[in-house]
């Protein structure tokens, strides 16, 4: 049988988190905006996408983010097979981005639809101009909030 944190467990984890920005530790509908810190980090770093089929998880490595809304972020798919099998069963994501040198991430939770055509493949596709690797999808979460770690 698993132990389940107490509440107060995760209250004290949560207390160490700094929320970055006017947004709600609840999945509510307020709309919030991804800070300009968090922006640069996705867009330039490693990013960290975590799905699941509602019973196993996977997390994909990818260094493709956009930032193509106030609140949501393009990732292009270049060979996320499970991803995209996952994200289809469950829209339900998050994902993490962290730069090691000056001590800073962020972790966000939204809804991700997957897109194998359109504009937002065409996006991932200028996105990727020029690169190695060519987008056979494109990832557009939809974040509903966003952590800064420290």
């Amino acid at each position: 049988m698993m132990k389940c944190e107490s509440s107060s467990s995760v209250e004290r984890l949560l207390a160490k988190e700094k929320v970055a920005g006017p947004i709600p530790v609840s999945r509510s509908k307020v709309k919030m905006n991804i800070p300009e810190e968090a922006k640069n980090l996705l867009e330039k770093g490693i990013v960290y996408l975590a799905t699941s089929d509602g019973k196993n998880p996977n997390v994909t490595v990818t260094q493709s983010g956009k930032i193509i809304g106030p609140d949501e972020i393009l990732i292009c798919d270049c060979g996320m097979r499970l991803a995209k099998e996952n994200i289809q069963k469950n829209r339900q994501v998050s994902l993490a981005s962290y730069d090691e040198k000056n001590g800073i991430g962020f972790k966000g939770f939204g809804v991700a639809t997957y897109y194998d055509s359109g504009e937002f493949l065409d996006i991932a596709k200028r996105r990727l101009e020029g690169e190695q690797y060519k987008p056979k999808g494109a990832v557009i979460i939809k974040l509903e909030n966003i952590f800064k770690i420290e």
